[in-house]
């Protein structure tokens, strides 16, 4: 996977979803995920267009150095 800093920086978010919508998803816009203590984050390469598409979630657009953690730590499906 090759993608520019700049779309790392403005397309590529991390929503963070309850166990419910986490299971919700679409596997398709899963990048990557990671489960926290009471969340999963879930990296997503078009933070605007999952807000749309789950309109429950919060999408927050985040630091390149927590989209690599991510990237590196976190599960694929």
């Amino acid at each position: 996977m090759t993608v520019s800093k700049n779309d790392l920086a403005y397309n590529y978010a991390v929503m963070r979803c309850k166990e419910s919508q986490f299971l919700a998803l679409d596997p398709n816009d899963i990048i990557a995920w990671r489960k926290r203590d009471f969340q999963i984050d879930v990296l997503v390469s078009n933070g605007k267009e999952a807000q749309r598409k789950y309109k429950d979630s919060v999408v927050d657009h985040v630091s390149v150095d927590e989209i690599m953690l991510l990237l590196v730590k976190g599960e694929r499906v």
